[in-house]
């Protein structure tokens, strides 16, 4: 918040007088500021293999257009004949996740090494990254409604993608695990290779087992529609 006066012989009591109030209010346990949302942790890189320019429909959902670049191919873009490079459009977004209370009960019984931990919450890496679409994959036909709700109450990722909508075998996919010792972050991530057009993706979890396990974070992210051979890259950091 910015005030100011224009020239005046009361202007330095003005001041004073603002400056008073201003400090009372602090004292006081009032903090004139507006409500600051919580820093984005989860980052999504897309990248639309083929594209030269921005897709303002793309942008328009909230995605940030980076640039035109060429990127080392993924396993899966090679497999399917695209090459060792890979040439196409870049965007980016980020937003903060929700944890879930089955989360909280994991991050419990893990950290605190309890051994009497119920089955839902047994002691499990929590690296297995799904993404999901607003219905059905592959379909995911619907347009309207995301981000969906997400309530920490929330035991399953809905319409969680498989092996239909993106190459590789599981439902879901092992995260890269990367910590610097003496910091209180970690980070989780991975790329995802789409196998066929997958719409409306704007959903995405930690869980601690490829089936089934616990789901410990969830959060939402900017619509976006993939195309074959298109990555999504997902970069989640926790900071503990």
């Amino acid at each position: 918040m910015k005030i100011g006066f224009t020239s005046s012989p009361f202007l330095a009591n003005k001041l004073l007088a603002v400056y008073a109030v201003a400090i009372t209010a602090v004292a006081g346990g009032v903090l004139l500021l507006p409500a600051q949302p919580p820093t984005p942790n989860v980052v999504y890189n897309l990248f639309k293999v083929g594209q030269t320019t921005a897709d303002q429909t793309i942008v328009a959902n909230g995605w940030k257009p980076v640039g035109y670049a060429c990127q080392t191919a993924t396993p899966e873009q090679i497999a399917q004949g695209a090459g060792s490079t890979v040439c196409g459009f870049k965007y980016t977004t980020a937003s903060h996740n929700i944890i879930t209370n089955a989360g909280i009960d994991w991050l419990a019984c893990v950290m605190g090494k309890v051994l009497k931990c119920s089955s839902s919450v047994t002691p499990q890496s929590g690296n297995y990254i799904a993404v999901a679409c607003l219905s059905a994959a592959p379909a995911c036909t619907t347009t309207t409604g995301c981000p969906p709700t997400q309530l920490a109450t929330d035991t399953t990722l809905a319409n969680e993608i498989t092996s239909n909508g993106f190459y590789n075998g599981a439902n879901r996919w092992a995260a890269t695990f990367t910590h610097t010792n003496g910091t209180a972050t970690y980070q989780m991530a991975n790329t995802f290779t789409a196998s066929a057009t997958t719409n409306n993706i704007c959903t995405s979890a930690l869980f601690t087992k490829t089936t089934a396990g616990v789901m410990v974070f969830e959060n939402s992210f900017s619509l976006t529609n993939m195309n074959n051979l298109d990555t999504l890259a997902v970069t989640w950091t926790i900071t503990l």
